[in-house]
């Protein structure tokens, strides 16, 4: 997430009503079981890289392509760009230089796989990978490794935006470019992975959570209490790009954090919001549906990295045209986020 990859969809942003939600992740159960195509949701720094022309005796070297539209970006930020990119202080000089370090080194080694991957003469081409350093983001992995997710193409979609989209590959030819990376990032203190599978160790409950009693406050004489189901089924609308008009002045999505979160903490909807409530507490009950029902799904897979609970979340491929997440609890977790300093 973030970077060339830019912002994966929650369950949210993908359906029309609290009905179409609740089916989403019991839709997303059998998907996964049935194609084996869901992997974990790793919590580090996306640092995706390009091969670019470059002075080295293969005449190629690799950028990173954090995805923008600026000309850097779309040359490819090459390790003497860095300062120019990021600034001297910001963190990715550093680890967007270790990065480019391994990779420039092992260029003779993964020659042939960079080619039969297509990225040898495409520089829109770009290896979609995660960057952790034991603790890089909020999660503790305890150890410093990259994780390469897949390869993604890189276009314009309009004149000031490029879009990244998701390439196939030949699933062999990346297992040989990691393995051969391993031999030159163990020097760095790195291990190179690829996507890390779930395995489902059991069905999950979602009646558990959708009968649990949530209260949202209207005004101090007009508090409502329902269970889950009842407040995700009267979502006849998800209020996607839908701004409301707070009290303070500001305008924010109803579908945001800053919503969720308030409501949740039991706000008073008459003294914090202008407009009518419904569309705030249409937004709450979707990240609430979201968080609950996908906590409760997480809790119906492991991995090699420990339950999937207790990761970030798990990412669930080829259901729709793009990729979607699942990340249960990490919705307030992730809110700890040292990148948001």
């Amino acid at each position: 997430m973030g970077g060339a990859v830019g912002h994966m969809k929650h369950p949210f942003d993908i359906v029309a009503n609290g009905n179409e939600l609740h089916n989403l992740f019991m839709r997303a159960y059998t998907h996964i079981n049935n194609n084996n195509n869901a992997c974990v949701k790793i919590d580090g720094l996306n640092i995706s890289v390009k091969l670019v022309n470059g002075s080295t005796r293969h005449g190629k070297q690799f950028a990173i392509d954090r995805g923008s539209a600026k000309e850097l970006d779309v040359l490819g930020v090459t390790k003497n760009d860095l300062k120019a990119r990021f600034g001297e202080h910001h963190g990715m000089m550093t680890k967007g230089g270790v990065v480019l370090d391994i990779l420039n080194q092992a260029i003779p080694n993964i020659k042939n796989e960079l080619k039969l991957l297509g990225m040898w003469d495409n520089n829109n081409l770009v290896l979609n990978m995660e960057y952790v350093e034991g603790k890089s983001n909020v999660q503790d992995y305890g150890c410093n490794f990259l994780a390469v997710h897949g390869l993604l193409g890189m276009k314009f979609v309009t004149n000031k935006r490029r879009a990244s989209y998701e390439v196939d590959y030949a699933a062999v030819t990346m297992r040989s470019l990691i393995d051969k990376l391993n031999t030159v990032s163990s020097n760095f203190g790195f291990k190179v992975v690829g996507s890390i599978g779930v395995e489902n160790v059991n069905k999950p409950n979602f009646d558990v959570e959708l009968n649990k009693h949530y209260t949202v406050c209207y005004n101090k004489n007009n508090k409502v209490t329902k269970t889950l189901r009842d407040w995700l089924y009267g979502v006849t609308y998800v209020p996607h790009n839908v701004k409301i008009n707070l009290k303070n002045g500001r305008k924010v999505d109803a579908l945001s954090k800053e919503v969720f979160v308030s409501i949740l903490e039991g706000i008073n909807l008459h003294e914090y919001m202008q407009d009518d409530c419904t569309d705030a507490v249409n937004g709450f009950v979707c990240y609430l549906a979201t968080m609950k029902l996908g906590e409760a799904f997480l809790q119906s897979y492991t991995s090699e990295l420990g339950n999937v609970s207790e990761q970030e979340g798990l990412v669930v491929r080829n259901m729709f045209n793009e990729p979607f997440k699942i990340t249960g609890s990490f919705i307030l977790r992730g809110m700890n986020s040292c990148f948001q300093k």
